[in-house]
């Protein structure tokens, strides 16, 4: 029976110019325009956060336990970027942290695990199967790639030039 509204569903959707997609073995369904519109922005410090959580959820999902979610908290997710230097000048405001959380919580990415308000000091939360169709693989592994080359580049100008081995 559910085969069958799922039908009704992504016909109705592609006539209204969207693809609906579900995987079965995550439990998620997305929906994504067809003609490219409708995307929604995001801020520099929300993409890296959404990466980073992407990057957490595929290195601790095998060990999640419960549909396919993997828990962590916000300290973690800052940590993590810090290594990675995603963060300018190695630092965060709580502005930002908050706005990313609000953000990828309103999107059904992460999920606060307390009842209370965002807390502006950290909040263990649960980046949900959704970010798999948010973020591919492709994805993460262009965004290491990327690092990589930063660091590179990094690596070249701090490297003394032969002209000052001299």
């Amino acid at each position: 029976m559910r085969h069958v509204f799922f039908g009704v569903l992504r016909d109705y959707f592609a006539v209204t110019g969207w693809r609906l997609e579900k995987d079965d073995h995550y439990g998620i369904m997305s929906l994504i325009n067809i003609y490219d519109h409708n995307r929604f922005r995001i801020d520099r410090f929300t993409t890296l956060f959404l990466y980073t959580c992407r990057l957490i959820y595929e290195e601790e999902r095998e060990q999640a336990s419960s549909f396919h979610t993997v828990k962590t908290d916000t300290q973690a997710i800052v940590e993590k970027m810090q290594m990675l230097g995603l963060l300018e000048k190695g630092k965060t405001t709580q502005k930002e942290r908050m706005d990313a959380q609000r953000t990828l919580a309103h999107h059904n990415i992460i999920q606060k695990m307390d009842t209370s308000a965002w807390n502006s000091e950290g909040n263990q939360i649960l980046i949900l199967p959704s970010i798999l169709s948010i973020v591919s693989n492709q994805g993460i592994n262009d965004m290491m790639a990327e690092l990589e080359e930063l660091r590179k580049d990094d690596v070249d100008k701090t490297e003394p030039g032969l002209e000052d081995a001299e």
